[in-house]
């Protein structure tokens, strides 16, 4: 507090966020957090002191406090470790969205994007007569004139592991490849193949490749094929 001399008297003043009381000579707390509804001075939440009060952006998800102190500024996510998405990040006011390229979708975590099959789409389907190969965010048509620098790609044969066979399909017509010998096939892009067990035997893990556009096959060839356990 302040006393100020006056001609015959004196006159108290109190510090900002302070006012003087009914009794003229003590100070009192403002609570400015009265105003606006509760808000103050804040943009979001405003929390009363004794002679002030703090901001916070508690009640704004995505947002922090600004370099004033009174307002709040949104959070770039997509800064920190891309916000999770494992492409495209676009940062919007107190969230983040994740975004993929044309060809990809998200997958149910709306963070990883995942290829788009377009070769089970009906209308890609009647399109691609004589077959589709579906590649990383778009697809091909086989037998198409513009498929003829493709004719000599062809991917390496396969060769099963110790027990089971390679079950291959193109166009719905299926042959198979043992270890021995294999019969007679050009594994040309489209070519599916997996593994097949016999009886007694189950697979383990995942045995599903194709051949690409560029004479490499594609997928996953970690399966094999385990002897069944039976349980009394």
């Amino acid at each position: 507090m302040k006393c100020t001399n006056t001609l015959g008297s004196y006159e108290c003043r109190c510090p900002k966020g302070l006012r003087l009381s009914d009794d003229l000579k003590t100070c009192e707390d403002v609570n400015e957090c009265l105003l606006r509804n509760g808000h103050g001075p804040c943009q979001d939440t405003c929390v009363n002191t004794f002679g002030h009060y703090n901001c916070s952006c508690a009640g704004l998800n995505g947002t922090k406090l600004a370099a004033d102190g009174e307002s709040c500024e949104d959070l770039d996510e997509c800064a920190k470790y891309n916000a999770g998405c494992s492409h495209e990040c676009i940062n919007t006011l107190g969230r983040a969205f994740c975004s993929c390229p044309q060809g990809m979708e998200l997958s149910h975590d709306w963070r990883t994007c995942q290829d788009i099959d377009e070769c089970e789409d009906d209308v890609i389907k009647k399109t691609c007569e004589n077959g589709c190969l579906n590649t990383i965010g778009s697809y091909h048509c086989l037998g198409m004139q513009n498929d003829q620098a493709s004719v000599n790609i062809v991917c390496k044969p396969l060769f099963p592991p110790s027990r089971g066979f390679i079950r291959c399909s193109r166009n719905r017509a299926f042959q198979s490849f043992t270890r021995k010998g294999r019969k007679r096939i050009i594994n040309s892009p489209g070519t599916v193949c997996e593994l097949i067990c016999p009886k007694k035997y189950k697979i383990s893990r995942k045995y599903h490749v194709m051949c690409g556009l560029n004479g490499q096959w594609v997928g996953e060839k970690d399966g094999k094929c385990l002897e069944r356990r039976y349980q009394l």
